[in-house]
């Protein structure tokens, strides 16, 4: 990557995160409020059994599933939450993990499996979202702090 494709990267996330912030906090939570429902049909729907074994791809599923709504979730409390980011990554793998607890313990009544390495990679999913949050926020941050070259 030249340095001139590098500065045209971030002036393209620069702009986006403008227009990001731009969202009124509604719409935020209102996105956040229709994912989280179609979340929990999603994982509470009967899958049909096959013959064949699983080869673990749901995790992959479960890690993105949950990473959207802890950076969703993040993005919603970003400003309504005093005290600090370590709070608010806090508070949002504790939401996140407790949902993902509830989900799997739930599962069995509608003939799905409880499966303690789903729950593991919503959490590891719902980390990696926080860690891309926030690191995104940093780097955006100090590049606008610092003067163009």
């Amino acid at each position: 990557m030249t340095p001139s494709s590098g500065l045209s990267v971030m002036r393209a996330l620069e702009a986006l995160s403008t227009r990001a912030r731009g969202l009124p906090p509604a719409m935020i939570r209102g996105a956040l409020l229709v994912y989280w429902i179609v979340l929990l049909v999603l994982i509470h729907m009967p899958i049909p059994r096959t013959t064949e074994p699983n080869n673990g791809s749901d995790k992959i599923v479960h890690f993105v599933l949950y990473g959207w709504l802890a950076f969703l979730l993040t993005a919603s409390l970003d400003r309504l939450v005093a005290g600090g980011w370590k709070l608010r990554v806090g508070l949002v793998l504790a939401l996140v993990s407790a949902q993902g607890l509830i989900d799997e313990l739930t599962q069995p009544l509608t003939g799905r499996d409880c499966d303690p390495w789903d729950w593991f990679a919503d959490a590891v999913g719902a980390l990696a979202a926080l860690g891309a949050f926030y690191a995104c926020r940093c780097w955006l941050t100090q590049a606008r702090r610092s003067p163009a070259a």
